[in-house]
């Protein structure tokens, strides 16, 4: 008599199903596919309708046999994106912390939520930090609002649609007055909070645009708000949008040799220059 098969084994052996069909020839039928994994042709078969089921796998009743299906390839394309972003978008971050002194992040937008990808943590004794994987709806904070303010009119009203959680006093809700700061933020390139998530926390962010115009994400300066004083904020708005247009280009080259990372001092510092 055999164990039952347990949650981990079950688990491993869809996993091995999924990247056999990413090998080799596009379509296999449930014979080959056991054969190659010393599986049961019926343990096969199960996992194949069931991933059938989400997408994950297709099948194809004149061949009898399967393949990636388009939720496998959407999944696949989500983390190429990423792959990019974080590409294009570490080196930049990693520098703009150096001109500032402050942490820096890296956020991919995710429907109408960001995702953090990527920080710098300052080397200040206080300071602000973000948890990489944390997300949060766009009409919060400078890195949501400076994607949101670049997204399709309906995009924004949809993602507005939804009741704005009130994070501390100081966070704006009214619906009203984050379109017109949407507006602001059209307008300059750039956006700012301060207190509106964390207190006494302020941010400076700049969207990440695709060539047509579309935001994918978003890089942004964290720092305690009694650090700068408002005049300084447009000098760190420059350094920002600056490393964002540099992570802009460098995605638009499409080009990322392997083990080598974009040189950002030039383009960053041309901006703390003027």
């Amino acid at each position: 008599m055999t164990d039952a098969p347990t949650p981990a084994s079950t688990t491993h052996r869809v996993a091995e199903v999924l990247l056999a069909l990413g090998r080799g020839d596009e379509w296999k039928g449930v014979s080959s596919l056991a054969r190659d994994l010393a599986l049961g042709k019926a343990v096969v078969h199960r996992i194949l309708q069931t991933l059938a089921g989400s997408g994950l796998v297709k099948y194809d009743a004149q061949r009898r046999q399967y393949a990636l299906g388009p939720a496998a390839h959407a999944l696949a394309a989500v983390e190429s994106r990423r792959d990019r972003l974080l590409w294009a978008g570490s080196p930049a971050i990693a520098h703009l912390g150096q001109l500032t002194g402050e942490t820096t992040t890296l956020v991919e937008r995710v429907g109408h939520e960001r995702i953090y990808i990527d920080q710098v943590e300052s080397s200040q004794h206080i300071r602000i930090s973000i948890r990489v994987g944390d997300t949060y709806p766009l009409a919060h904070g400078a890195s949501g609002q400076s994607i949101l303010a670049f997204l399709p009119p309906d995009d924004i009203d949809l993602a507005l649609s939804v009741p704005v959680r009130r994070y501390t006093p100081t966070t704006m809700v009214d619906v009203a007055e984050i379109r017109a700061r949407l507006a602001l933020i059209r307008e300059r390139g750039w956006a700012t909070t301060t207190s509106e998530r964390v207190a006494h926390s302020a941010s400076i962010a700049a969207p990440v645009l695709d060539p047509s115009g579309h935001p994918l994400g978003s890089l942004s300066v964290a720092y305690l708000a009694s650090r700068f004083a408002a005049v300084e904020v447009p000098r760190i708005a420059e350094l920002v949008m600056a490393a964002s247009r540099h992570v802009e280009r460098r995605l638009a080259a499409d080009t990322a040799p392997a083990g080598q990372a974009p040189a950002v001092a030039s383009s960053i510092v041309a901006a703390e220059s003027r």
